[in-house]
């Protein structure tokens, strides 16, 4: 696809992959704000009806092409006024803007102060890389099971409305730079599944690496 994200669920609607390869350009429709490998959100035109969106990935392998025009700039999941389920299982992700993810409001959908995302991102037998990134009206429930890896920062400009992580101890999460959350449940108390990495890590504006 040359001219189109991968993947765009509007709504109170879903969309499974599994056992499949996907590309795209990652190029959307509304002057470059909705670039994206996979695009969730409400457009409140009627047309969908609101609720949660759900994308659900499994064995298959999912690509923004290398020659896009927007390949180093677009994140591979874009979200925006809508509260979304990303379920993903041992998946392949091939980007080059190292933004994993991008989860904010913006002036194309929704009622201004209102239209951020929702997002519970569900990790499980998943290698991950690239920054998360919210803004101020937006969440993340992130949660890593059965041997995921992330690899990245998470809300490094501290401007989310709130961000909870989850990990088994068999799940680890190496930094790339700063992660600040406003939740942590680690299944190992000792913190060894977290490769700090030099960077910090805040709880609720306390550094657990201090």
């Amino acid at each position: 696809m040359n001219g189109s994200q991968n993947v765009v669920v509007e709504g109170k609607n879903s969309a499974t992959i599994t056992n499949s390869t996907l590309s795209a350009s990652g190029v959307g429709n509304r002057n470059n704000v909705d670039n994206a490998g996979v695009m969730l959100y409400q457009s409140m035109s009627g047309d969908a009806g609101n609720g949660t969106a759900t994308f659900t990935s499994t064995n298959s392998t999912l690509s923004i092409q290398s020659t896009s025009s927007i390949y180093k700039s677009a994140p591979m999941f874009f979200v925006t006024n809508t509260s979304a389920i990303v379920n993903l299982k041992n998946k392949t992700l091939k980007f080059g803007s190292g933004i994993l993810m991008s989860i904010k409001a913006t002036s194309e959908w929704g009622n201004n102060g209102h239209n951020g995302g929702n997002v519970t991102l569900n990790a499980d037998s998943q290698i991950l890389n690239g920054a998360i990134n919210l803004d101020q009206l937006s969440t993340l429930t992130f949660n890593l099971k059965n041997g995921s890896t992330y690899t990245g920062q998470i809300n490094n400009d501290q401007s989310a409305k709130s961000v909870k992580l989850t990990l088994d101890t068999s799940s680890k999460i190496t930094l790339t730079g700063d992660i600040y959350v406003s939740s942590l449940e680690d299944a190992d108390s000792t913190y060894s599944n977290i490769n700090f990495n030099s960077y910090k890590f805040y709880v609720n504006g306390k550094a657990l690496n201090a």
